[in-house]
Formats: C-alpha cells, structure tokens, sequence
C-alpha cells in the first residue's frame, strides 16, 4: 500500500483492491473486494481511493438555520440510480435537492436534535436516533420500522353459505410483498347457520402494505387459522364461504413479528440488520 499526500488531499492505493459489490451478500465478498467505503472517493488510477473533499455549500444554499445538523447521508436508490441526501434537522428528517438545494421534511414530529444512525438495504433507508421508532424511507415516504398491526376486523352475516356457528376473526398486513406482521385483536363474535360471512378488513395508510391475510377460528375455537390473503392495500370487504372441515389447519396466526424497539445503533451483517438499544440490547 501506498500513500502521497498535500495540503488538500490524501490518495491512498490498495495493490490487491479492485472493486465495491453492494450486490453480493456481505459474507460471500472476497478479500480483493469491500463492500462499504465511507468518506472516500475512488480516483482514476486502479485501486486507488482518496479522501473526500472540504465542506463546501450544498447546492449553493447557505443554511437550514441555526440548529446544528446532527445527521447527514447519501441514500443511493438502486432500482431507480436515484441519489438523495438525507439530513437529521431539530425535530426533522429532510431530503435534499441537489440541483436547487432546497430541503423538504420527510418526517416530523421527531425528537429533537438527536444523532442518527443509519445504513441502506434491500434499496431502503434505515435510520434510528435511539429514542424515537427506527425509520424506513423508500425515496418517496418515511415509515415506521416493521410491520404495523391492523385493527380488529368487523363481521356480517351475508347469503346463504358454509359457515355454521360461532367465529372470531382476526388480520395481518403484509409488507414488500413478503413479510407479515402480528395479527390484530380479535373481532366482536357472529352466530351465523349455514350462512357466508362479510369480513370488513382495514386499509393501511403503510404505504409498503402489499396485502392482508385474514384468520379465523372454527366454530367455539381459540386458535385463528388462515381463511385467504388478500393480495392488495385496497379491498375493504372480504366474503368467507368456507366450512369449518376444508379450513387450511395448517396456518395459524402469528403473533410475535412486533415492530423493533428504539435503536441507538444498527449495522448489515449476513443479510440481516442488527439493531443496538439503549439498554445494550440487540434486536
């Protein structure tokens, strides 16, 4: 390894490195390749990298105001090459214009001027401060970390069908298309003889809720099983017509996918994200 230096710049070459793969899991990246650089840029000569510029204005704007700026981050968007910069402002998350410089709240009601921890993965911003709920940001909308849980459905007796006795309900949402949340709390109960029940299902304002899975007892049971995912955000009424003899036993409910705490610290390791409490906890 070798290394020049001047006033301005520090330019540092690794012989045997050749490349960034932020594609590939971090467990299967070889010596010769790094997975995450920060505060570098890579210069024109092979495998060599160098310290990032001074501070300079960004986009020419002169100040959010005279708060201190306790985060501040490049969001690459993937699937899209979009590039955001994502600062941490008093009770604010803001997402920059690089070509006007103007900042648009992307989140408020935060604690105020905390220090933000933050990473990308599966082409989402994740962000925590230790005390409010970690956040997730798509390039468009901020949520809160993990999957929110539905309130309870509501019932009606409908047309003549298979349901025949007494049954609670209960629902999941689901997010990018594959992780489910907890169930809600159960439904009020419906008598019904041999008739099809009308479940009325939330909507999530979650804009990452992909579908919902509906659940229900048999006849006088505890035990919630699966009745149909609904694969969509928008339906709000689902008929159930299905006996209690070709329910599908073999699903139940989950109950213990809740959303994470508060983080202090996160990091990516073997495809997962591992967040640190205040406490020390990890989770």
């Amino acid at each position: 390894m070798s290394t020049v230096t001047n006033a301005r710049e520090v330019i540092v070459t690794i012989d045997d490195f050749r490349t960034l793969a932020r594609k590939t899991k971090q467990e299967l990246v070889p010596p010769t390749t790094g997975y995450e650089a920060q505060n570098v840029r890579f210069t024109e000569e092979f495998g060599s990298i160098s310290k990032r510029d001074f501070r300079a204005k960004y986009a020419a704007m002169t100040t959010l105001g005279t708060l201190r700026i306790t985060h501040a981050d490049r969001y690459y968007k993937n699937s899209t090459s979009a590039k955001t910069l994502i600062v941490a402002y008093d009770t604010f998350l803001k997402s920059g214009n690089d070509t006007t410089g103007a900042f648009t709240n992307i989140k408020t009601g935060l604690t105020a001027s905390l220090r933000w921890k933050s990473l990308t993965f599966k082409d989402l911003w994740y962000g925590c401060n230790g005390t409010d709920s970690p956040q997730v940001y798509d390039g468009t909308n901020v949520e809160t970390m993990g999957v929110p849980v539905p309130t309870a459905p509501t019932l009606a007796e409908g047309a003549a069908g298979n349901p025949n006795g007494t049954y609670l309900y209960k629902v999941t949402y689901e997010i990018d298309g594959y992780q489910e949340g907890s169930a809600s709390v159960a439904s009020s109960s419906i008598v019904v003889a041999s008739k099809q029940i009308t479940v009325t299902i939330p909507v999530s304002a979650n804009t990452r809720v992909t579908a919902r899975t509906i659940y229900r007892t048999l006849t006088t049971g505890s035990i919630y099983y699966k009745v149909a995912r609904v694969a969509n955000n928008t339906a709000t009424t689902y008929t159930d017509n299905i006996a209690d003899g070709s329910l599908d036993t073999t699903v139940t409910a989950p109950t213990d996918y809740a959303a994470p705490p508060a983080f202090k610290f996160m990091c990516f390791h073997k495809s997962r994200v591992f967040g640190l409490r205040s406490s020390g906890n990890l989770s």
